[in-house]
């Protein structure tokens, strides 16, 4: 079993792999959008937003490939290791192919009829689109190895590739603008880039499992396997990205088309919270794969640890978004845009908060194998979701699609913490009942405490600054105090001393 100081260095690998390629977009962008035209760069835009829903044409296929190698891993049967990894090569291969045919043969009609990119950009925004087909395969094909190095917790290899590859989407354009603006041109760089980064994986997962010989094999039981596993996790990885754009459609339909763009602002920067909750759970993802074969006591264990560490991380940040975030938008876009958009970033700040928390038994359902019950979990929100966001939003306008998003969150928590408490009896995500009530009463305290000193109060300037800082450090020295037991504080202070020996 790998120590807690493995798991926090994977999730800080994680973290930069998530965090650089933000900030790379947030430099690089403007001077691609200059470079390209609006025009152009709307293009390439769309392209990635493509790539981002043929990824999950692997149907589930990566996560369960895994899930399933972390097992065998943990019970020392490394004999089915190559039949597992060759089928999902195989399967994710197939798949990339599909996605490459479809994406090819509908590029002339989404350019022409569809987007409606202007005529002068049509030919050349088919041949962008042709090569976007032709990345498909090799994109699905680098999930299935990244797949399989994270199942054996090789988070830091994987990184070293990750990173690059996703900094490409955003320097080479850049780049690219010293010898043209063809966008044709641009794309091909980034899939010759994609079949490196394929290269890659390869030669990293044949290092790391150098008795396992990587071919392609096509077993119907294990494809089947690897689909029932992955066809319920597809189901609950699509409802993020549809519930976003039911957002949209509501608010552009009963409200105007201004008003998604004081709704997604917000919505773009909040969610970048995640970025910590993703961090830690995937990392996290094969270990209580793992432990559910091998050690189901320390699973509980361990996932009362990553909710105690996310409220410690989280809280502090979600009260600086409810206490300034008309200031900060304010300073970013402008005091008039703030003045609407800053309730609607109080409201998300609030959804994101509980949905990270909730993403840990989440984690814990998908990774013991019930799946289809947090699909089924999820298709029942949806249900709720749909006539709540529609009176909302009718009612309140974006505001109401924040509150409704808010609303769901909770809905989402609460429903996860009892399935995994129905389904996984021996597995207690919280402490005493007394314990979680009185550490989640103090933190929704301070939080409300926060929000209406800028809602119901009304303090601006030097004296909300003040009152939020005495708040903030009061909760510091709360936290320290009763949130981390001196176990905790051991163990961080060991975990510094390293880094910094690590350093010298």
């Amino acid at each position: 079993m790998k120590s807690a100081p493995t798991i926090v260095r994977s999730t800080i690998w994680n973290f930069v792999g998530l965090g650089l390629p933000i900030a790379a977009a947030i430099i690089s962008i403007p001077p691609v959008i200059r470079g390209l035209g609006v025009e152009r760069f709307g293009v390439l835009a769309l392209g990635w937003m493509l790539m981002g829903f043929f990824a999950l044409l692997d149907l589930g296929i990566g996560q369960a490939t895994t899930k399933y190698i972390a097992e065998y891993l943990a019970r020392n049967d490394y004999s089915k290791l190559p039949t597992l990894i060759s089928n999902s090569l195989t399967a994710h291969g197939l798949l990339g192919l599909l996605g490459a045919c479809i994406l090819a043969t509908i590029a002339p009609l989404l350019c022409r009829e569809v987007f409606k990119i202007p005529a002068h950009l049509t030919t050349e925004a088919i041949e962008t689109f042709y090569w976007l087909a032709i990345s498909i395969p090799l994109v699905l094909l680098a999930g299935c190895l990244r797949s399989v190095l994270e199942a054996t917790r090789r988070f830091d290899l994987v990184n070293l590739v990750k990173i690059p590859a996703s900094l490409a989407n955003y320097v080479i354009p850049l780049v690219m603008l010293s010898f043209t603006t063809n966008l044709a041109y641009v794309v091909g760089i980034i899939v010759v880039s994609r079949a490196l980064v394929l290269a890659a994986f390869w030669l990293l997962t044949a290092k790391v499992l150098p008795d396992i010989s990587l071919s392609l094999e096509l077993e119907v039981p294990v494809c089947r396997r690897l689909l029932a596993f992955g066809g319920w996790v597809t189901v609950s990885n699509l409802m993020a990205p549809f519930v976003a754009l039911i957002d949209r459609v509501f608010i552009a339909v009963l409200v105007s088309a201004a008003a998604v763009t004081y709704y997604v602002t917000p919505y773009e920067v909040v969610t970048k919270l995640w970025m910590f909750s993703a961090s830690m759970l995937s990392v996290l993802f094969p270990v209580f794969s793992a432990l559910s074969i091998t050690q189901s006591e320390r699973l509980g264990v361990l996932a009362r640890r990553a909710i105690h560490y996310l409220l410690i991380i989280l809280t502090p940040l979600v009260a600086i978004l409810l206490t300034f975030s008309r200031e900060l938008l304010g300073l970013w876009i402008g005091p008039d845009f703030s003045e609407v958009s800053a309730p609607i970033a109080k409201w998300l700040a609030l959804g994101v908060f509980v949905n990270v928390l909730a993403q840990v038994p989440y984690t814990i359902l998908q990774s013991t194998g019930h799946g289809r019950v947090v699909a089924k979990l999820h298709i029942a929100e949806l249900l709720i979701y749909l006539p709540l966001a529609w009176f909302l939003i009718k009612e309140f306008g974006a505001l109401g699609a924040a509150i409704a998003w808010a609303t769901r969150a909770l809905v989402d928590a609460v429903l996860m913490l009892c399935a995994a408490r129905v389904k996984l009896p021996s597995i207690k995500l919280m402490p005493t009942f007394s314990r979680a009530a009185l550490r989640l009463g103090a933190i929704a305290g301070f939080l409300f405490f926060l929000w209406e000193i800028d809602s119901g109060v009304g303090l601006a300037g030097l004296s909300k600054a003040l009152v939020f800082l005495f708040a903030a450090a009061t909760f510091v020295f709360w936290e320290a105090r009763v949130m981390l037991t001196s176990a905790d504080r051991t163990e961080f202070v060991t975990w510094l001393n390293r880094i910094v020996a690590n350093r010298h």
